[in-house]
């Protein structure tokens, strides 16, 4: 099997390699135990733009992970500075993101965003809210897949998601 050899996702037009990369660990964040490990700033963002130089043309990302540091690393490495049609980027709804009272400020932290924390919602004001906060963190204009994240972590998540997110993203579509 060729890991670049790109596929159509349904009928959507949008075409990605088999191969993608997915951010979760470039977060910082250190999950369970240990599985993750806390990826600086900067360690992320050189494992970002070699993937990148290798042809890494999918790449997953969710405001979720890191609570937004792997959104904000993507958005500094070097696939935004190439060819925006050359690599498909997707991320998710379901969480937007507050400031932390009295946490780091967005000048003070390395990936630009200071301290953050996730808040779930599948309202259609905070899907649109989340995908204008996912398209600032990751330094881009467009979000080529928009996935719905953990509806089920909620017992109002479902029925939000069915009657406000669903229907948000596919009039924005």
């Amino acid at each position: 099997m060729d890991p670049f050899k790109k596929v159509e996702l349904g009928n959507t037009g949008v075409t990605v390699p088999r191969l993608g990369l997915g951010t979760a660990p470039l977060s910082g964040a250190t999950l369970g135990d240990g599985l993750y490990g806390g990826t600086a700033h900067d360690e992320a963002v050189r494992i970002l733009d070699r993937a990148q130089q290798l042809g890494i043309s999918y790449v997953d990302t969710a405001p979720l992970y890191g609570t937004g540091r792997a959104e904000a690393r993507l958005g500094f490495s070097s696939y935004t500075s190439v060819d925006r049609d050359s690599f498909v980027i997707s991320t998710k709804i379901g969480r937007v993101l507050d400031p932390m009272p009295d946490g780091v400020a967005a000048q003070d932290d390395p990936d630009g965003i200071g301290e953050l924390v996730a808040v779930n919602s599948w309202t259609r004001d905070n899907v649109l809210r989340s995908l204008e906060d996912s398209l600032k963190r990751l330094n881009t204009e467009r979000i080529d897949i928009v996935y719905v994240h953990d509806p089920d972590v909620e017992t109002y998540g479902k029925e939000q998601a069915i009657n406000e997110a669903f229907p948000t993203l596919i009039e924005l579509k």
